[in-house]
């Protein structure tokens, strides 16, 4: 029996969440009928069929590198940017020298795969969005500039003025790098969707919605009560859980609202004191940082399981970002049954009904976001709420149903691919 050959580009196969959504994907794919591999630059699980691919540069060399180009622009946000100017012979060699018959890109930044790599590629390529790097001169959240809609130039991330600034060029060199490529966009919201269709590089692109899959055998309700004398939580606190891989050191994830958020909270709230705050994820020096209330800080929480834990333990998850695709962390929570409050803006918004399983705030309005965690604060006893969040997840975003989804795009580009090799 033939197996379509797919081979997975990803800088990680774990860390940042990026990442951990290409692992999850990876393993669901591992049980359909297809022959499967994976190279990344830096490996941080056991997986066999993930092959860590050494460059002759550190990926530390690409990022300085990146940083000394972006240094001319003075005053600039060079903050989440990647060029991919320097080589990366051996994964070119690597490529060259593997078999084959769609390469699946995902977070490929960091110096992993460079812009120029692609145009050596002669198979199909498939493209998971990750971010909006992909289309734009060189920035991975456009922070609400449409510039990559008509090539970029004069970038108000770098303070730039010029219009041949390096993301007009970043951007032209995408252009003539992966012209005539074979290439499908899958973006995991409709709102990146959308994005990608606008942009000056992929609006002529085949470009699908296939959203981002969640394990629900892992990320499942737990008992609340049972659970939180495990975790050492406090069985009558009104709990709020927020968390990311930068929890408070990432601007995007948004911890200067929160911050506002709960200040308003402790105000409108009928019993501040029964409140309690909890936060994974980097968090810095928060010594200075006043909460208003009670704060665990529990760190890097890298078992899934322990996750899950916190997740079913609290009575509602935060998600304060100014800019996300398909957050993993709002699937994960609605996944264990609990119910999101986030801002209704970009990808966010089409994961949440309001005041169902989710509170959709007026975008980056501080005070509409501490309403929403009143509202669900005051319903913490209600399990049609949490019901309602996991079979949402279930129907929609069950791991094993959205490899599926992949498995017929790759079996429809192969067959695209052999039909015309016949006519040939």
């Amino acid at each position: 029996m033939f197996m379509i050959r797919v081979l997975f580009l990803s800088s990680s196969d774990s860390l940042v969440g990026a990442a951990k959504a290409t692992l999850k994907l990876f393993q669901a794919l591992q049980k359909k009928p297809l022959d499967l591999q994976m190279f990344v630059k830096r490996k941080v699980t056991n997986e066999a069929a993930v092959h860590p691919v050494f460059t002759f540069l550190p990926m530390t060399i690409h990022m300085v590198f990146d940083n000394l180009v972006l240094k001319r622009y003075k005053g600039a946000n060079r903050n989440a940017w990647s060029l991919g100017l320097l080589p990366n012979w051996n994964l070119l060699i690597r490529l060259r020298t593997t078999r084959y018959d769609i390469i699946q890109l995902n977070w490929i930044s960091g110096g992993f795969v460079p812009v120029r790599l692609l145009k050596y590629i002669r198979r199909p390529i498939v493209w998971r969005l990750s971010d909006s790097w992909a289309f734009t001169g060189g920035c991975h959240i456009p922070d609400g500039c449409l510039k990559y809609e008509t090539g970029c130039g004069a970038c108000p991330q770098l303070n730039s003025t010029d219009d041949s600034d390096i993301s007009r060029k970043t951007i032209n060199r995408k252009q003539q790098s992966w012209e005539g490529l074979d290439m499908t966009i899958v973006a995991p919201s409709k709102w990146m969707a959308g994005n990608a269709r606008r942009s000056s590089l992929f609006r002529n692109r085949k470009i699908v919605h296939i959203p981002t899959g969640i394990n629900t055998e892992i990320f499942t309700p737990l008992d609340r009560g049972r659970t939180r004398e495990k975790l050492g939580l406090s069985a009558d606190k009104d709990i709020v859980l927020f968390g990311a891989f930068a929890a408070v050191t990432d601007p995007n994830k948004g911890f200067h609202l929160l911050l506002k958020a709960l200040q308003h909270l402790a105000i409108i709230h009928p019993h501040p004191e029964s409140v309690e705050l909890a936060v994974f994820g980097n968090y810095g020096d928060v010594s200075s940082v006043d909460l208003k209330f009670k704060a665990t800080f529990l760190g890097i929480i890298s078992d899934s399981c322990k996750l899950n834990e916190y997740y079913s333990a609290a009575d509602v998850y935060v998600l304060p970002s100014l800019m996300e695709n398909s957050p993993n962390t709002v699937l994960e929570s609605m996944s264990a049954g609990t119910p999101v409050v986030a801002f209704d803006a970009c990808g966010t918004t089409e994961m949440l009904d309001h005041k169902k399983d989710g509170y959709l705030a007026q975008a980056y309005v501080t005070e509409d976001l501490a309403e929403g965690l009143l509202y669900f604060l005051q319903r913490k006893g209600d399990a049609g709420i949490r019901k309602v969040a996991r079979d949402k997840i279930i129907t929609r975003y069950d791991i094993d149903r959205v490899a599926d989804q992949y498995k017929d795009l790759y079996e429809s580009i192969v067959a695209d691919v052999n039909s015309v090799d016949k006519i040939r």
